[in-house]
């Protein structure tokens, strides 16, 4: 390549850097909006004609600019983790390294996952090809066989824990009497320290306010929604867009979610079928946009934001025309006015976020529906055709949910170990009351 050619190559590089801030495109693409700011859409029109948007200039006046979270997909990063001495940490299996095998012990689970990757004899041992163990682990908080512990938060099948730890945890169990085996990658779930009695207590009850699924009438984005929220679903889409991320530049190793937003939910969109069609759009000016011209309907009354909409944000600070951040609504069904549940590429599957109210993230726009949605209000499967009223979740027998006006109202979880009481034997699954919400044993 001659240096002419090598110039445009880095040109070209930098270019996409920037249009690669945030979950934003860069400057040099300000997307439909002016760039002044305001609600004019420059070309960006219906089947009729009409202009798609008719926005308040305030709601899409520059607000901040979205924190970036990194949702580490292990228990410890890098900088924490405790390996064996000649050991160095992998960030993308989790495991500790020697040379090129990931360190065990691993779970049955994993060995299993192994098994039938074709790893052989080897999977008897502790000592696996990293490139395998790497594949058998996927991209799961907790190893295949393993899962959170609720009361220590540690990975475990219900015998040992898992690591690697940070020293924090391993000074713990040696605490506790835990003695050599808390230096091993492995030891006696027994030794595990527990999460505070504080912590506990909001573990062991809390609201649940999230819909399980939509029912047809909300077309399109009931397909989203319920594959969206599906742990299936949502990790066909982080794996999707993680490649594609790491193949456009927007991520590294370390920071596999950076800039991911409008990535995740093209592929959610896609993915579900809910827009078959849908473009994989990096900015959120070009996602907004695709959702615009495929018909979507600008919602803008958060009072009438309801669960499987594509909720679009205020502009980035500094940056006109260029939504901070999009994500899917869960619920709005919070106590806190203005908050609600999402899902997007920040922290865990379903997760609170400020949607209206004044917060750490910027905040709601206005929100995209489905051009084939047939009611203003999208119900919930579960409270169709249903009186008000508390009811026990069908297939998670610790939760409970208020059915008002055919949708969910609120929700509740019971301690652990406890059960939601059903009222009778039929098949309405109408629920015993203790004060405002289920009663549990």
């Amino acid at each position: 390549m001659n240096l002419r050619g090598l110039h445009a190559l880095l040109a070209i590089t930098a270019v996409s850097a920037l249009a690669l801030v945030a979950c934003s495109g860069g400057p040099e693409d300000p997307g439909a909006f002016d760039s002044n700011g305001s609600d004019a859409v420059s070309g960006a029109n219906g089947a009729n004609g009409s202009t798609l948007l008719d926005i308040d200039p305030a709601l899409t006046a520059n607000e901040g600019s979205e924190p970036e979270v990194d949702e580490y997909l292990h228990l410890v990063t890098p900088d924490l983790a405790v390996c064996p001495a000649g050991a160095r940490f992998d960030e993308t299996g989790g495991f500790c390294v020697t040379g090129t095998s990931a360190m065990g012990p691993f779970p049955q689970g994993l060995v299993a996952e192994c098994q039938k990757l074709g790893g052989g004899a080897q999977c008897s041992t502790d000592r696996w090809d990293l490139s395998l163990a790497q594949r058998a682990r996927g991209e799961e908080f907790c190893p295949a066989g393993t899962d959170i512990d609720v009361t220590t938060g540690l990975c475990t099948d219900g015998r040992f824990v898992y690591g690697p730890f940070d020293q924090t945890i391993i000074d713990d169990c040696r605490a506790a009497g835990g003695g050599a085996q808390c230096s091993d990658l492995r030891w006696d779930k027994s030794f595990a320290p527990l999460l505070s009695a504080e912590d506990r207590a909001t573990i062991g009850v809390q609201p649940l306010a999230v819909p399980s699924k939509l029912d047809e009438a909300c077309g399109a984005n009931a397909k989203l929604f319920n594959y969206y929220k599906s742990q299936k679903g949502f990790m066909n889409t982080r794996k999707a867009a993680r490649a594609k991320l790491r193949a456009i530049g927007a991520t590294t190793a370390k920071r596999p979610d950076r800039n991911g937003c409008a990535t995740y939910l093209s592929y959610a969109l896609k993915q579900s079928g809910a827009v078959p069609n849908m473009p994989i759009e990096p900015g959120t000016e070009g996602f907004r946009d695709a959702l615009l011209k495929r018909g979507w309907k600008v919602i803008k009354d958060p009072a009438q934001f309801q669960p499987g909409d594509v909720i679009i944000s205020r502009d980035r600070k500094g940056w006109a025309g260029h939504p901070d951040h999009v994500y899917m609504l869960a619920s709005m069904n919070d106590p806190s006015p203005g908050m609600g549940q999402v899902i997007d590429n920040q922290g865990t599957l379903v997760h609170a976020r400020n949607i209206t109210a004044k917060g750490s993230k910027t905040r709601a726009a206005y929100a995209l529906r489905a051009p084939d949605a047939k009611n203003d209000k999208c119900g919930s499967g579960d409270c169709a055709g249903k009186e008000d009223g508390w009811y026990c979740a069908e297939k998670t027998t610790y939760a409970g949910y208020k059915c008002k006006g055919g949708i969910i109202a609120s929700g509740y979880q019971c301690p652990t170990s406890q059960k939601c009481q059903r009222a009778g034997s039929g098949d309405d699954y109408k629920a015993q009351t203790s004060g405002e919400v289920i009663a549990c044993k």
